[in-house]
């Protein structure tokens, strides 16, 4: 199966789940990601808001008040450039809420990058924009990355040659390393 009927498969499998079973996993995997986070003593870490269903890992900012949290904004869409800045979000690019200044030399020591799928050597299917991929390759020294996903997106897959390695990724059902 070819990446673009994957994608449409699983969002239409994690459009389906209740709202009721996906605050139950949003509150599984933030427990899973608060111990992780502690454990790695990490201060810089990229993260998300959550669109199309997936999944909202924000009351983690209340949970580590000293971490600081930055979130993507497309700088410039056409070469696909990322920036990353602190709350307030407000809609942005294509409507996803976005830091209102945003800084593309900004270190992370982690990413947080929501997955639509992720297969078993580590590697993470996104919504195939390449933003954060070319973000990856625009460091010399790469964050920790850190996939956030439901345990029913683990997928057979092969990655491009541009894809980058999750190191590790995070469900409900715990952390798995690569």
């Amino acid at each position: 199966m070819d990446k673009v009927q994957l994608r449409k498969d699983l969002l239409k499998q994690r459009d389906g789940l209740s709202e009721e079973l996906r605050l139950f996993i949003s509150t599984k995997v933030t427990e899973h990601l608060r111990t992780y986070i502690e454990a790695s003593k990490v201060n810089k870490i990229g993260s998300y808001s959550p669109i199309q269903g997936e999944i909202d890992i924000e009351e983690i900012e209340n949970r580590m008040p000293r971490v600081r949290f930055y979130f993507p904004k497309v700088v410039d869409p056409y070469s696909k450039l990322l920036g990353w800045g602190v709350r307030p979000l407000k809609p942005g690019f294509k409507n996803i809420n976005e830091p209102t200044e945003a800084s593309v030399n900004q270190d992370l020591d982690m990413l947080l990058a929501p997955c639509i799928g992720f297969n078993d050597d580590g590697y993470r299917l996104g919504y195939g924009g390449g933003f954060y991929d070319r973000y990856l390759n625009s460091l010399q020294v790469k964050p920790h990355i850190v996939g956030i996903s439901y345990a029913l997106s683990r997928v057979r897959f092969s990655p491009e040659v541009h894809d980058h390695k999750l190191d590790a990724v995070i469900t409900e059902s715990g952390i798995t390393f690569f």
